[in-house]
């Protein structure tokens, strides 16, 4: 405030812009929050468990590098070890603390396995995500579909305040979704 635009008392209003995407899928945060009366936003937002998670994982990130098939398969079987390790790790009943740091640490290590695959650019490119990655986590949610109305359970990242970008789910562009409910007619 070099210039003394801004006085003592007076207020400014600053965006700060955290993340940047283009051409996503996004929809209108009063989707998100909308529920249907009497119905419960299902617990777990994504479908199916961690094997399946862990294939959409692998192809949202073969798409975003353009890995060829032999990089595919080996980031493939990197990430069925890492989920193969986690889960003996999750039965072998350690305590809460200690399983979400040995977990961090498996990541960490699979992600370093999976830069020593890619080439310079793919490398560039990967690190550009994990770094976004990092300063927006991604949340689940639940869409609701008309016509029932049916659960979509999504998982969503960046927001501008009105809408939200949808990262994974069964939801694609030009679908409906309910954002709320109009006052019956008379």
């Amino acid at each position: 405030n070099d210039d003394e635009v801004l006085l003592p008392g007076m207020t400014a209003t600053v965006e700060i812009i955290v993340g940047r995407r283009e051409d996503v899928l996004r929809v209108a945060d009063a989707a998100l929050r909308f529920t249907p009366k009497g119905m419960d936003k299902p617990a777990g937002a994504t479908p199916g468990g961690g094997a399946q998670r862990g294939r959409a994982r692998l192809e949202k990130l073969a798409k975003d590098l353009g890995v060829r098939d032999d990089q595919r398969k080996a980031v493939g079987d990197i990430f069925r070890e890492m989920g193969q390790s986690i889960g003996g790790l999750r039965a072998g009943g350690m305590e809460e603390q200690a399983l979400a740091d040995a977990i961090r640490q498996l990541r960490a290590q699979a992600m370093q396995r999976v830069e020593v695959l890619l080439d310079d650019a793919q490398k560039a490119r990967y690190r550009q995500l994990r770094a976004e990655a990092a300063v927006v986590k991604n949340r689940r949610a639940t869409l609701w579909k008309p016509g029932g109305p049916t659960a979509v359970p999504v998982v969503v990242g960046l927001s501008d305040g009105t809408h939200t970008q949808v990262v994974s789910g069964e939801i694609a562009q030009g679908d409906q979704v309910i954002a709320g409910l109009a006052p019956a007619s008379r």
